[in-house]
């Protein structure tokens, strides 16, 4: 019978293949904008046009699709016999997970990447205006992709970096980890040139390729932890499945796992409780939740969360 230690090497081995398709995505995400047509809509402020230049749907998550997919049918087979039953996948409700979690991610890659053009789109005037548009897209193509949160991060190291502050270039030194350290010498080179009055050290150009490295350390990162939450959400969902097939009905029990620091209190105290597989696990804030990584629970429930669900057979009384 496939011990939990197999399920969880499985779970180990196609986490970097959801990991790398999410990358794929950001990518093909960047690579689809029609960059000629967003220049001549920033150039003429033209919001619709930078809508449309952006090009930003859900076609590059296929892959990402195709492999969540995976995971539920694979761990679900796998998961079954371990509860006695034969697993049988419900495939209307977990296309409609996974189509809801590409639509997500689809929708706060083109709402962060759209704020960004028009932020900067409004100072775009004179003469000037396609030299000034060719400036921006070369901003913010590397952010294509990122979380709205992530983005003002980028745009935070920018702002400091060329704010000609030695306090604010400090800041990135201390504050933006996922910085590519070999820039640092350089950037300690700017705020000595900045403290002695001296011209400045870093340009333009200088700071799009600093600020460039950081978003794809940045992309990496959010694909890492989309990964990881939704690995466990859809081998979540197939035990869920798996244990509507015990005949005589099933309990499920809420497990955290105690190895992890800054666990979420409400997590904790849901521990080791137990309700009918048809009952929802209620927690603190009242989100109700069918299983551990259930997509209801939202990021609060399930970023970096590690705790699980276990399945009995109901007891008679």
């Amino acid at each position: 019978m496939t011990t939990q230690r197999q399920l969880d090497a499985m779970l180990n081995e196609l986490r970097p293949q959801l990991q790398e398709a999410l990358l794929a995505a950001f990518a093909d995400m960047q690579s689809g904008v029609d960059y000629p047509a967003l220049e001549l809509a920033i150039a003429q402020r033209d919001a619709a046009g930078v809508e449309a230049a952006l090009n930003i749907d859900d076609g590059p998550f296929a892959p990402y699709m195709l492999i969540a997919m995976t995971i539920y049918l694979r761990y679900g087979q796998r998961f079954g016999p371990t509860l006695g039953v034969r697993f049988t996948p419900n495939m209307p409700v977990i296309q409609a997970d996974i189509a809801d979690a590409t639509a997500r991610m689809t929708e706060d890659a083109r709402q962060g990447i759209r704020d960004a053009v028009e932020r900067r789109m409004m100072s775009v005037d004179g003469a000037n205006r396609r030299e000034a548009a060719r400036a921006i897209i070369r901003e913010i193509k590397p952010i294509i992709g990122l979380s709205r949160p992530q983005i003002s991060y980028v745009e935070s190291m920018r702002e400091r970096l060329l704010s000609g502050d030695p306090e604010q270039m400090r800041a990135v030194l201390s504050g933006q980890k996922l910085r590519d350290k070999r820039y640092d010498a350089l950037i300690k080179r700017a705020i000595k040139a900045a403290r002695n009055g001296d011209a400045p050290v870093l340009t333009s150009a200088k700071v799009d390729e600093i600020t460039g490295k950081y978003a794809a350390r940045m992309l990496r990162k959010r694909a890492m932890e989309i990964a990881r939450a939704e690995v466990d959400q859809y081998a979540e969902a197939a035990k869920y499945e798996a244990a509507g097939k015990i005949e005589g009905g099933a309990i499920k029990t809420w497990r955290h796992s105690s190895i992890y620091i800054n666990a979420r209190p409400d997590h904790v105290g849901m521990s080791g409780r137990s309700v009918p597989l048809d009952e929802n696990f209620i927690m603190a804030d009242g989100v109700a939740m069918r299983y551990a990584h259930d997509p209801r629970g939202g990021a609060k429930h399930n970023s970096s969360c590690r705790c699980r669900t276990d399945y009995s057979k109901m007891e008679k009384v």
